[in-house]
């Protein structure tokens, strides 16, 4: 979670284990490709090699425009119909972590511990507000707060309409932990945050105080390399159960009233997870891909063709699960069973390190020098069908 040099961060994640070696990616197989992937647009957002280290900075999609930001500091709005830039602000400062929004705001952190919130419709600065150290998970909010967490263990919520401080809790931070914070989750009158302890806690979103605490992972090892069981995947909240997973440790379903936990299994994951009607689908630490049954944490499948290859967050499109690669491959695997369907590169060497945003069926790619690709997949036979039609209609003319 902090405190960790971005080079170092970057080996952790691409190891099997915290003390096992290094592996390569998995080459990747010829594939008989069930989808076809095009591009609707793309935007060139200038960058640099801080966009390399603040690689996770997340684009936000809502009411048809894309906000996405740049490390060094610059925040865009982008239509969603053909990238047309909106409005463009410039913050002159490193932003280490974004975005955060409610229904009028975007909410950035910086390197410089300060978090900025922007007006959407305009981009103009409401409000700027000090926090003690470098914010390097996005911001949660609501109408009325916004969750902050800092690199030193401090965590903050703040008035949304002007930045001022709520309260404030302390919490330990190990001498070594993976780059990167757990997102603060709001449930109503909870808010929930994994710590770099091992930890899913819930407080109060009142004023802080503590409603439970729950183990997600207990450090094991004699290294601090080896005990590091950060809780970086940001908790997913369904129906009253709480999905949580840890690094190195195991993936949890939890009482949101009670923290009580309902079943785990020992998969380590910090990339993140996601849900449908009945099916949890994540990305353990070894890259390899799962879907487990919601309701008993029981295998329904495992993809480990893409083992090592350091995959982002998945995302939900349609009936398909789709991941980043550190080579910047998206891929798309069938949620029935698990098997990839297609395969689209966004950039030769450029990893996909922010969660894919998908809306309506539009997957909005982030790379990690920031370059935003706006893709859309069809079903091969559908395409061919389509175009046989037109064909016919064209021949009947």
């Amino acid at each position: 979670m902090r405190r960790l040099w971005p080079l170092l961060s970057i080996l952790f994640l691409a190891a099997c284990s915290s003390s096992g070696p290094m592996h390569k990616p998995t080459p990747l197989q010829p594939l008989d490709a069930e989808l076809l992937v095009t591009k609707q647009w793309a935007k060139q957002i200038p960058g640099n090699r801080l966009d390399e280290v603040y690689k996770r900075l997340v684009p936000v999609v809502a009411n048809e425009v894309l906000y996405t930001v740049s490390a060094e500091g610059v925040v865009y709005a982008l239509s969603t119909n053909g990238g047309k830039r909106l409005w463009k602000t410039d913050l002159d400062t490193i932003i280490s972590a974004g975005l955060g929004y409610n229904d009028e705001l975007l909410f950035v952190g910086t390197a410089d511990a300060q978090v900025i919130a922007l007006n959407r419709l305009d981009g103009e600065i409401r409000w700027q507000s000090r926090v003690t150290t470098e914010v390097l998970a996005p911001p949660a909010a609501n109408g009325s707060y916004v969750i902050i967490s800092c690199g030193d263990g401090e965590i903050y919520a703040l008035n949304s309409e002007n930045g001022l401080p709520l309260w404030q809790l302390k919490r330990n931070v190990p001498a070594l932990s993976l780059r990167g914070n757990s997102t603060p989750v709001i449930v109503d009158d909870v808010v929930l945050m994994g710590t770099a302890e091992g930890h899913l806690l819930a407080v109060s979103i009142y004023n802080g105080d503590p409603l439970w605490e729950t183990t997600i992972a207990v450090p094991k090892g004699r290294t601090d390399l080896e005990r590091m069981v950060d809780v970086d995947a940001t908790p997913l909240v369904i129906d009253g159960t709480i999905y949580s997973a840890a690094y190195q440790g195991r993936i949890v379903a939890l009482s949101l009233d009670s923290g009580r936990v309902l079943w785990s299994r020992d998969i380590g994951s910090s990339a993140g997870l996601v849900a449908d009607g009945a099916n949890l689908y994540l990305v353990a630490d070894d890259s390899y891909i799962w879907a487990l049954d919601r309701r008993t944490g029981a295998t329904l499948w495992r993809q480990d063709a893409l083992a090592y290859r350091n995959l982002s967050t998945p995302a939900l499109y349609d009936n398909y699960l789709v991941v980043g690669d550190v080579e910047g491959f998206l891929h798309w695997l069938s949620l029935e069973d698990g098997r990839i369907v297609a395969r689209y590169q966004v950039d030769e060497g450029m990893a996909i390190g922010a969660p894919i945003q998908v809306k309506n069926n539009v997957a909005y790619v982030r790379n990690e020098h920031g370059e935003i690709e706006v893709l859309l997949s069809r079903n091969i036979n559908d395409v061919i069908a389509e175009s046989a039609s037109k064909i016919v209609h064209q021949w009947w003319r």
